[in-house]
């Protein structure tokens, strides 16, 4: 999971959109479509939650604040831009112990919030691919609301973490500087590049960072 920086303006599109739909229940078609495709883009097509690689044709609008809460106060939140996500659908027909992200939230509230970099700066991971948090609400969120550590996943951010120190040993063979792997992060970081499972990626490569001399 990483930081997911919303514009400090409402797009036009929210605002169009809200201007024709009551509630996010009442949207369909080409009106749905524009707004996922801000999102997607706005999170350099990954998923808010796992990280992987997602698509127009491989995701999904995701509430942060329940879409049916129960509450009328978080009913007007439907169309909220600040309250909009785009999340992968990749295990919405797996078995139930096998899905994750949006597939495995349902309605269930959720206390880590990707738009916080406070939040984001409680986790870690591990060499066999697992995510964790310092703050235990957070560690519900990931390991049983959202199911981010589940095979699949640990098994894909070793492999993204591998094909990537692969490729960056080809382009700079041998012994990485500090100064090179400084510059590789603030890369990553300027949203340069778009990478799967790239919070596990920059974890690792700011680990090296700070073992080198």
């Amino acid at each position: 999971m990483i930081r997911i920086n919303k514009a400090a303006a409402e797009p036009f599109v929210f605002k169009d959109v809200k201007s024709r739909y009551a509630t996010y229940d009442d949207l369909y078609g080409e009106d749905k479509d524009a707004l996922k495709k801000v999102l997607v883009a706005e999170q350099n097509n990954l998923c808010a939650y796992c990280m992987e690689k997602i698509r127009m044709d491989n995701s999904s609008i995701e509430h942060y604040f329940p879409r049916h809460p129960g509450t009328p106060e978080d009913a007007d939140k439907s169309l909220s831009y600040y309250n909009l996500f785009a999340v992968c659908t990749t295990s919405k027909n797996l078995p139930d112990r096998q899905k994750f992200c949006e597939a495995k939230r349902g309605n269930i509230a959720l206390s880590i919030n990707p738009m916080i970099q406070a939040h984001i700066d409680t986790l870690s991971y591990s060499r066999d691919g697992k995510i964790f948090s310092n703050d235990h609400d957070f560690s519900v969120d990931i390991n049983s609301t959202l199911n981010l550590n589940c095979s699949l996943l640990c098994r894909n951010r070793k492999d993204a973490w591998s094909d990537y120190i692969k490729k960056l040993d080809e382009r700079k063979p041998g012994k990485w500087s500090k100064e090179y792997l400084a510059r590789e992060i603030d890369r990553i970081e300027s949203g340069e590049t778009t990478i799967p499972y790239v919070g596990y990626i920059l974890f690792f490569l700011k680990k090296r960072l700070g073992q080198c001399g």
